[in-house]
């Protein structure tokens, strides 16, 4: 009886850790990296990492092997688009650092992604028109 118990509670955790979340601000701060590891034909060159905080800024951290280190802030807006929730990134002072605007596709407590809007998820377009992130 014991062991039933013991796999319903890991099975209940496994189910719990995949389902969606709803996309708000809430559910979406803290620290994210945005990673490929299930999308082998892409590789990256470095690594980014996004911290979503209460303010609604990011705060987004990159590294690239052949450029260095790099940080920026950003305010970020989730908004209601035709029933999907999309995410806007933005900065006021710099307009080469505007991202475009991304689709929330998947939320987790664990994962996230994003798809450009007006887009669709093909192979070889990861890491421009489609993001997908691990909760650090």
């Amino acid at each position: 009886m014991r062991k039933l118990v013991l796999i319903a509670f890991a099975a209940l955790s496994i189910l719990t850790g995949c389902s969606k979340l709803e996309v708000n601000d809430e559910n979406l701060l803290g620290e994210w990296l945005e990673t490929y590891e299930d999308y082998p034909y892409f590789m990256q060159d470095g690594f980014v990492e996004w911290t979503f905080r209460p303010d609604s800024k990011v705060d987004i951290h990159i590294y690239d092997v052949f450029a260095g280190d790099s940080n920026v802030s950003m305010s970020f807006e989730l908004k209601e688009v035709d029933g999907r929730t999309v995410i806007s990134v933005n900065t006021e002072m710099d307009e080469s650092r505007m991202y475009p605007d991304y689709v929330v596709t998947k939320l987790t407590r664990n994962e996230m992604e994003w798809q450009m809007v007006g887009t669709e998820f093909t192979p070889g377009t990861v890491g421009s028109d489609f993001r997908h992130f691990t909760r650090k």
